[in-house]
């Protein structure tokens, strides 16, 4: 991985860099080229160090502070891109029409089997979407293991599992209810969709700069 950056450092310098952060165990390859391009901007720019070993030496709180504030912003960023996408749902004309057509789907899957079908349909719905998004969050190979940002990826789909939970257990309960349970279906099969949308557009920028990363 070669650094090109805006800066009048060497290579030799912004390597040294890279092997400090290294050394910190910043094994995020986004993570290391922000704080490269951080630091060395920094240095360059605002520090009184003439080495650049003086300058890096007391910066470890700052970069463990800097890579907490990271884990932060993409962790939330992956959040709103999905409750953004269930919102969607019912405002966006597009989207409504999907919305319609799914409630007119489950009205009729919930009249017209059994109940124990019905929990049958239900469960597929809800695991199967997770499914998907654990298969596309492993792909390609230990991407998630070298970019920071990929392993947010699996969080996205943290909510609508929340559905599948709070149903275990009260099926009966809930079936009694055609209403209620319908609506809850609904909300729960919006979420997954409005889940895999967020999980394919996340992770198409992170394969995106991964690529870069490592070209």
């Amino acid at each position: 991985m070669e650094y090109i950056m805006n800066t009048k450092l060497t290579q030799e310098e912004i390597k040294y860099i890279d092997n400090y952060l290294k050394f910190l165990k910043v094994d995020y390859i986004d993570v290391r080229v922000e704080l490269v391009d951080h630091l060395a901007s920094e240095f360059e720019n605002k520090s009184e160090y003439v080495l650049l070993e003086d300058f890096l030496r007391p910066k470890k709180n700052f970069v463990k502070s800097f890579e907490k504030k990271l884990h932060k912003q993409k962790h939330w960023a992956y959040q709103r891109s999905l409750f953004k996408g269930i919102l969607r749902y019912f405002i966006s004309p597009k989207y409504m029409v999907i919305s319609v057509g799914l409630l007119m789907l489950l009205n009729a899957l919930t009249f017209s089997f059994s109940s124990k079908i019905v929990n049958h349909i239900f469960i597929v719905t809800l695991i199967l979407p997770q499914l998907v998004h654990l298969y596309m969050f492993k792909k390609p190979k230990d991407m998630h293991r070298n970019i920071q940002s990929a392993r947010y990826i699996m969080s996205i789909m943290s909510f609508p599992t929340l559905f599948f939970y709070a149903a275990m257990g009260n099926f009966d309960e809930y079936i009694q209810k055609p209403i209620f349970f319908i609506g809850f279906w609904f909300l729960a099969m919006v979420s997954n969709l409005a889940g895999l949308e967020a999980v394919a557009k996340c992770k198409k920028q992170v394969l995106q700069h991964y690529k870069q990363l490592v070209d």
